[in-house]
């Protein structure tokens, strides 16, 4: 009997030490996949922010009038026009360093525009047949696999590989008679995709053809065909699967993005095998510890358990049981009955304990749950049914609401980490209280910070069918949170509404679009609800760019007028908020534009970015602001800075040109022709501005200086030599001897004979008698 009672327990550990070893393999592999799921993720948004701005490069020029001018017009009708579109490609392709080129091709005038070369005919020009082939159909238009032949100086030609990403124009005409066309440096390209994916063994990008548009991939022999007809039978947006690949096992992870190109990243297995099997193993020695240990105990707590129950057995065989006294050997009967009730009551209290907090445990894999389908790490194919109904609490519609905290730069720098995740639960509180009264709306509130800071999914009954009711919904939640963080916790905050959807499946999408909505508060403004409905005006934003306002900062930045610039900079800004749709990526490369045409002003004064801006790198601080007030205060102190280092260089130059002013007045004061106009033709000034620099820094005129080293000189020679008076007016430069009489009195108060006399007296005083 004791064996038995023994092996009872041991049955137990060794199966939860068994269920516990292949559930933690299973979740460690979970976890790694995810980890690869996540990396890739990365990847893709990196690379989606250079290929779209490629697509707002394009969009910007073919909208520009100044580009389209010339599609009806020959290029001699505005020479300015033409240098000043050339500049601005220069500009728009010194912002993105992995673009090779920039043109702009006419068909009509059978000519092309680039840069730095302007105008070029199509047949001087080294990449001219693919242009002709092109077919002006639609709006834009990839070109993949594409090499030419570019000069390289006197060492023949280099070969260049490159993507060209093709728009034609005019946009919205059905007759295009031109094209935009931007060339990716594809090394670049695959360099770019290469730093992104760090730690797997490659990416690749093919299009919907199977057409590879960037690759990191090295030494594997992969055949893209094959890869791509596998992936699409799959039927999903992602995935993952195993591969071997020139006998090798490989994790390859796949993507697809809004232009239907997928992304693939092949991770090598043994890197993978590496963690794993140590995790392996360290679960196979837990194993085994807690077996043993198992064994220890379960054979002590036996023999320690099964002694009462014996005696109490026998007692009750022989009714010797007493209440309240009568002990038999070594242990009292009643005292150990009544041990084993306190300990059954025990274990019944503890799992009442270990209920309460697997409640706890299961709200955090629930928000995990969430938050993974939000971010796309979670599929929605590997999830039952039944762990859905959480989310959508049995309603089959819903509509997504994201929180993000205006000033957030300012908040980390005022609140600790504690305090900060404090806030967040308190926001959190604040949405739950939103409560409907309306049994057909449900609402789900979860943390998604850092990304941002809550995330209220919003469900509903099918009996609502009206959109705009639902809406409504949405916003007077939006409204009342917002009211309350204002008032109670004095911090501001805007909110993203989603377009509403009829299946979950489609919740990532939703987060994606209330996040997209959400950076539209850089020209709608902060402390606002903004729903991504509305953004659709902006799908195609008709706008300007105030080319005006810019030369008007560019004249002051000459001038160092500080005001004036800081004038025609809230022009500039005020000229952008006209156009309250327009994207964060649209408002990101106009003002790159700005600063990228105040930099070529700078290099011209002979000073470096680095000079203006030592805080870090200006374009990554731009990208980083939220609203228009972070960029105008960018702006505003990257002019300021420009003005001091502008000032500081032209005195420096002019330190060097006043002295060569002296220098030459000293050499050449005999020169009867010496003037101001003489002077400033020397050192390329006009005669006013070298009077007032001349004044600024030697403390009189040109003339006057040029009067004082014309008498100092005189004066010498009247001490040191028998000159008469007309030679030595014709030796300092002047025409007449009665002009220099004239001005030598008026400077020394005598005529110059008179001064020779009385430099006489004075020797003949001085010869001792």
């Amino acid at each position: 009997m004791y064996l038995s009672f023994v092996l009872i327990l041991l049955i137990g550990v060794i199966c939860s030490a068994l269920i516990f070893g292949y559930f933690s393999t299973k979740v460690v592999m979970q976890e790694i996949y995810s980890a690869n799921m996540k990396a890739l993720n990365y990847v893709v948004d990196n690379m989606n922010v250079a290929f779209e701005s490629i697509d707002n490069i394009t969009l910007q020029l073919s909208s520009d009038p100044g580009v389209n001018f010339f599609s009806y017009r020959a290029f001699s009708d505005d020479y300015f026009g033409l240098k000043r579109l050339s500049q601005n490609i220069d500009s728009l392709k010194v912002a993105n360093s992995y673009l090779d080129s920039i043109y702009v091709y006419y068909k009509n005038n059978d000519a092309v525009i680039t840069s730095p070369d302007g105008k070029m005919s199509l047949e001087s020009f080294y990449d001219t047949l693919w242009m002709k082939q092109l077919s002006f159909q639609g709006e834009i238009q990839w070109i993949f696999n594409r090499k030419f032949n570019r000069p390289r100086g006197m060492n023949g030609y280099e070969n260049k590989a490159v993507i060209s990403y093709v728009r034609y124009m005019p946009s919205g005409s059905a007759y295009k008679n031109g094209a935009v066309i931007v060339n990716i440096d594809v090394n670049k390209l695959n360099t770019m995709l290469d730093q992104n994916g760090i730690n797997a063994g490659g990416v690749m990008i093919m299009n919907d053809n199977g057409n590879i548009v960037a690759s990191s991939v090295k030494g594997l022999n992969i055949d893209s065909k094959t890869i791509l007809t596998d992936i699409k039978q799959n039927k999903t947006l992602n995935g993952y699967k195993k591969a071997n690949l020139d006998g090798k096992y490989y994790i390859t992870s796949y993507l697809k993005d809004d232009r239907d190109w997928i992304y693939i990243m092949f991770t090598p297995m043994e890197t993978l095998m590496d963690t794993q099997n140590m995790i392996r193993n360290i679960i196979f020695i837990s194993t085994l510890l807690a077996l043993f240990i198992g064994v220890i105990l379960s054979s002590t707590f036996s023999k320690r358990l099964y002694t009462p129950l014996k005696e109490l057995m026998s007692a009750v065989i022989d009714g010797n049981i007493r209440q309240n006294e009568g002990c038999r050997g070594s242990y009292c009967r009643f005292e150990e009955f009544k041990a084993i009730q306190d300990f059954v009551s025990n274990v019944i209290e503890d799992n009442e304990l270990l209920i309460e907090e697997n409640k706890h445990f299961e709200s955090y894999a629930k928000e995990g749950i969430i938050l993974g389908l939000l971010h796309g790490n979670v599929a929605i194919n590997d999830l039952k049914a039944d762990n859905l109904d959480f989310i959508s609490k049995g309603f089959s519609k819903l509509i997504m609401l994201v929180i993000d905290m205006d000033d957030y730069e300012e908040l980390i720098q005022r609140y600790t980490d504690d305090q900060l995740f404090q806030i967040q639960h308190l926001i959190t509180e604040i949405c739950n209280s939103n409560i409907l009264t309306d049994d057909n709306i449900k609402i789900n509130v979860v943390k998604t910070y850092p990304h941002q800071w809550a995330c209220i999914i919003v469900s509903y009954d099918d009996s609502i069918c009206d959109d705009p009711y639902i809406l409504n919904i949405a916003f007077r939640v939006a409204e009342n949170l917002k009211a309350i963080v204002n008032t109670q916790l004095n911090l501001r905050i805007t909110i993203g509404i989603s377009k509403s959807a009829t299946d979950i499946s489609q919740i990532h999408d939703m987060y994606l679009q209330a996040c997209e909505a959400i950076k539209y508060r850089i020209t709608q403004g902060g402390n606002n609800i903004i729903y991504f409905g509305h953004t659709a005006l902006a799908a195609k934003p008709l706008y300007t760019y105030p080319q005006h306002q810019e030369e008007e900062l560019i004249s002051a930045l000459k001038a160092m007028d500080k005001e004036a610039a800081h004038r025609a900079v809230h022009s500039f800004i005020n000229h952008i908020n006209c156009y309250k749709w327009i994207s964060h990526n649209h408002v990101y490369y106009v003002f790159a534009q700005l600063i990228g045409s105040v930099m070529r002003l700078i290099y011209g004064f002979g000073a470096s970015a680095t000079e203006i801006w030592d805080k870090g790198n200006i374009f990554e601080d731009l990208s980083k602001c939220q609203l228009m007030e972070d960029i105008e205060n960018i702006l505003i102190k990257f002019i300021d800075e420009t003005i001091l280092c502008i000032e500081s260089k032209q005195n420096n130059r002019y330190a060097v040109l006043i002295d060569s002013c002296v220098e030459y007045i000293n050499k050449h004061y005999s020169d009867k022709q010496l003037s101001v106009e003489k002077l400033s033709s020397k050192v390329y000034l006009s005669p006013a501005y070298l009077e007032k620099v001349f004044k600024e820094m030697r403390g009189q005129t040109v003339l006057d200086f040029i009067n004082t080293v014309r008498m100092e000189k005189a004066k010498l020679m009247l001490k040191e030599t028998n000159l008469k008076i007309e030679d030595i007016a014709d030796k300092v430069g002047y025409n007449t001897a009665r002009g220099f009489i004239r001005a030598f009195k008026r400077r020394e108060s005598m005529t110059p004979g008179q001064y020779r006399h009385h430099l006489l007296e004075q020797k003949t005083d001085d010869i001792p008698v």
